[in-house]
């Protein structure tokens, strides 16, 4: 958690604690007493991290900053001020509640998981194997359900704006091995390994890096999901369409078996009823959410079949140059 401090027009500073900006301006503005009069904000993260809103409805100002930040943040937004890579925040009274209902659920939740651990280690140690399946089964019951939970908040987090896309220029290949790096020790434990195929001369693109390397990351643990001691492979290459527009265009495969007609058309689907695997429902907002900021991009995800005849799913991004 870290502190920040909040600049709100016509009132003094406030300094709070919290997870992000967005909850420090809600505490901030709970304790001036404004939190429930502001409905919609037009903001914009500053090059320096700070973050300057405005209420759309009554024109006040507000400047967020970490307490150990350097420099000075910037004026706050004057009324009808806009900025080319601003964005809007709906409802922030809900987002409290939403921030507020995360902590109310998951710390309870984390600290059935601690005792359960502790409790099976103790079994386990005086031979009361029963038992200690029996605490196993509580642990990673409690574990699915808070990843059910946070899959949910990050869900509604997109919903409500609060996850903006940037666009920022990268080179394709220096993602692309970050997120294999990332990913090899979770491949590993399923003695999986993962395979760049790499067309000549990527370059780089023009994109929200963070959100394409998390949909990454989620294919490969679908992926990963679905073989065991086999290969991940991600293809990536440059195709011009008619119109001479560059898309990038990635691709996630393995070498597990042939999916099944239900999981393909449920794949992008939340809560479709063929959820037969303990997370699965997470894993399903998860992908959810990867297609929607991939189509919020300009691009989409799309089921194909690679060279060697696997299934796999296509990231299929503009080059945005």
């Amino acid at each position: 958690m870290s502190r920040f401090i909040v600049n709100a027009t016509g009132h003094p500073p406030q300094e709070v604690s919290a997870d992000n900006w967005l909850q420090a301006l809600g505490l901030a503005l709970s304790a001036l007493g404004l939190l429930d009069s502001v409905e919609r904000l037009a903001c914009e993260v500053l090059p320096n991290e700070s973050v300057v809103a405005r209420d759309i409805h009554t024109g006040m100002g507000f400047v967020v900053f970490r307490s150990d930040s350097e420099g000075t943040p910037a004026p706050v937004m004057r009324r009808g001020e806009r900025s080319k890579e601003s964005f809007v925040v709906e409802n922030l009274p809900s987002i409290m509640f939403q921030a507020n209902l995360s902590n109310e659920l998951r710390t309870p939740l984390n600290t059935i998981m601690g005792f359960a651990g502790v409790l099976m280690e103790e079994a386990r140690d005086k031979k009361f194997l029963r038992m200690a399946e029996d605490l196993q089964r509580m642990h990673s019951s409690a574990e699915n359900l808070l990843e059910l939970i946070n899959a949910g908040l990050d869900a509604a987090k997109q919903n409500t704006g609060t996850q903006p896309v940037q666009r920022l220029t990268f080179e394709i290949v220096e993602l692309l091995e970050d997120v294999a790096g990332a990913f090899q020790s979770e491949a590993g434990r399923r003695q999986n390994t993962i395979e760049l195929r790499l067309a000549p001369n990527l370059g780089v693109m023009r994109a929200d890096p963070t959100h394409l390397r998390s949909t990454l990351i989620e294919l490969l643990r679908r992926s990963n999901f679905r073989t065991r001691e086999g290969v991940l492979h991600i293809d990536a290459r440059v195709v011009n369409d008619s119109e001479n527009t560059e898309w990038v265009e990635l691709t996630v495969s393995d070498d597990g078996p042939p999916a099944s007609e239900d999981e393909l058309a449920g794949l992008f689907q939340v809560f479709t009823g063929t959820e037969s695997q303990p997370g699965e429902a997470a894993r399903s907002i998860r992908r959810g959410m990867c297609r929607s900021m991939c189509q919020k991009m300009g691009g989409g995800l799309t089921l194909v079949r690679v060279a060697d005849g696997a299934q796999g799913v296509r990231i299929r991004m503009p080059r945005g140059r």
